[in-house]
């Protein structure tokens, strides 16, 4: 089993002067280098859940672990200091430089000149972010280069977690899906652990290895994408997920939630099938094994190393299940 990079036991939160729980018995384990999306409307408790790991607000019962530490515990600078916090619009400092912007941390924490340097250049070339923007002010950046140079900033001094606040939300849609893959493949490479809210049911389905459904302060279902649309545990995450579209469901499905086990459709690890990965999505998949004319594909891991394979048969499974729990086909 993975390490628990977070966990929130029994927790409640109640803002003074309001009789509604702005968190209600809220129970969530999420295992480090995983992400994990949390959705529901306006108001269901989405950014108080992310607050309250950071300690932005308090708990007003239970507690919540970072890494096996009652976060009321941990001197509060300290704590934030281990945690990068990207907000929509990016939340920087308009009239500095991106070179400024992002090492802001690094500057309180007293790095030498030469180690900040070196540390602005990494982050930059990791975010995509072109050298010749280093010194411009932020406020001259377009949406997209902005929320780059915020994530470049929360990853400043190697955090363990990342707490991303709809970071995305102000994003042309084109430039949101390059965002979103890119978001995919750097954590892939730093196994860092993200908590990522959103209000797009597609987004949170595509970016997490567990996505938590809220409503009204309460969990309602925390599962994988599968799960949540294939298997809703109430009615209300069914009629929230719900769509009508099977295959914009397909684009939320990873492969490894809907693979056939080696050799159970019968076939050979070793042929040539043509190859997908384990994280693509079935849509990806789909596109793949319609143009290869083949009849399988072979599904690999990040080292290339066959875990399994996808069948239109597995296309078959997905969509029966989907027309008996979901009312989709």
């Amino acid at each position: 089993m993975a390490k628990t990079a977070i966990e929130f036991i029994h927790v409640h939160k109640t803002f003074p002067g309001s009789g509604v729980e702005a968190a209600k018995d809220v129970n969530l384990r999420i295992e480090e280098g995983s992400i994990v999306t949390v959705l529901g409307t306006s108001g269901s408790g989405k950014t108080t859940l992310l607050k309250l790991i950071n300690r932005i607000y308090d708990c007003t019962q239970g507690r919540v672990e970072y890494f096996g530490k009652d976060v009321a515990t941990l001197p509060v600078v300290a704590l934030r200091r281990q945690i990068g916090y990207v907000i929509q619009q990016s939340g920087l400092f308009p009239h500095w430089t991106v070179e400024r912007n992002i090492a802001t941390l690094p500057h309180i924490l007293k790095w030498d000149k030469g180690r900040i340097d070196k540390r602005v250049d990494e982050l930059m070339a990791l975010v995509r972010l072109d050298p010749e923007c280093r010194m411009r002010s932020v406020r001259k950046l377009s949406g997209g280069q902005q929320q780059r140079v915020g994530l470049a900033r929360a990853l400043a001094v190697n955090p363990s977690v990342i707490l991303m606040d709809e970071p995305f939300g102000a994003i042309d849609a084109i430039t949101r899906e390059e965002l979103q893959d890119e978001l995919l493949a750097l954590q892939t490479r730093l196994k860092i652990t993200i908590v990522f809210v959103t209000h797009s049911i597609r987004e949170a389905l595509k970016l997490g290895h567990k996505i938590v459904v809220m409503d009204k302060g309460e969990i309602r279902q925390a599962d994988t994408a599968y799960n949540i649309l294939l298997k809703p545990a109430n009615e209300f995450v069914r009629r929230f997920v719900s769509s009508d579209d099977f295959y914009e469901a397909l684009r939320a499905l990873r492969v490894s939630e809907c693979m056939d086990d080696l050799g159970r459709a019968g076939g050979d690890p070793r042929s040539s099938a043509p190859k997908i990965d384990r994280d693509a999505t079935m849509g990806d998949a789909l596109q793949t094994l319609i143009r290869s004319g083949q009849s399988r594909l072979m599904v690999i891991d990040a080292e290339g190393g066959p875990v399994g394979e996808l069948t239109f048969d597995s296309y078959r499974g997905v969509a029966a299940r989907s027309e008996k729990d979901c009312g989709t086909a």
